[in-house]
Formats: structure tokens, sequence, C-alpha cells
């Protein structure tokens, strides 16, 4: 029997994937909770027992797509030595991820415009978003 861990990790996953779908399918603008929890065959109260807000929700969206690009990005780059070489690597590998993946790109243009509202920002997610983003800058 799957213990309460594993319950409320398997609903968080569920929640995230319909974000992700919605925003995909209705664009990030146009997705809104009520829209998520059904989805998610779940209520809204349960989406905010898992994140602060809809920032929340999307700012982790956005997090685990960013970390699954470096990932890629940093596997491409390792199959070169020079400066010169890993740069041309990153934005080549930065395109073919956003060509296998266009709502990663839609994600990045909407956070790096509209930016993060740290009051209707989680901790966890603050937490995230910097150790997410600490190795990928300093490898820059």
């Amino acid at each position: 029997m799957p213990s309460h861990r594993a319950n409320r990790q398997t609903r968080r996953r569920r929640i995230l994937v319909a974000a992700r779908q919605l925003a995909a399918d209705l664009g990030i603008e146009n997705t809104r909770m009520h829209d998520i929890a059904r989805q998610a065959k779940c209520t809204r109260r349960t989406l905010y027992a898992y994140f602060l807000s809809w920032d929340d929700l999307f700012l982790q969206v956005y997090l685990e797509d960013l970390a699954d690009r470096w990932q890629y990005q940093k596997a491409a780059m390792a199959e070169v030595d020079t400066g010169l070489a890993k740069l041309r690597r990153w934005g080549e590998s930065y395109f073919a991820y956003s060509q296998l993946h266009p709502q990663s790109l839609r994600l990045q243009f909407f956070w790096d415009f509209r930016g993060f509202p740290s009051e209707r920002i989680s901790d966890d997610a603050r937490a995230t978003l910097e150790e997410v983003m600490e190795p990928l800058v300093a490898s820059m």
C-alpha cells in the first residue's frame, strides 16, 4: 500500500503535468486554477494545499523545465573541448531543446517578461529556483 508521502508526490506530479499540458494547449496566461484542478481531477483547494498560488505552481513547472533543459545543454557541451565550441554548442542545444519543447521557450519568455512576484512564491519554490539557477549561472 502506498505511503501518504508517495500519494502526495503522485498528486503533486499530476497537478504539474496538468498545468504544463493546459499551458501548452491554452497558453500560460489563459490557464486558470479551476482548469488545472479539473484536468488533475482534484479540487482547487487541493491545488492550494500543494502550491501557494498560480505563480508558485507555474514557477515550479518552469523550474522543472529549466533543470531538464540545463541537463540537455550540459550533455551537449560535454562533447566539445574549447570555450568557443562550448559557447556554440550551448546556443545550438538551446535552440534544439526549444524545437523539441516549444512550451519551454514560452515559459522562459513569460517569466523573463513578468518576473517572479516574491509575495506569491513559496519558500520551497524560492529554494528550488536558487538550487537550479546557481549551477547554471556558475557554469556560464
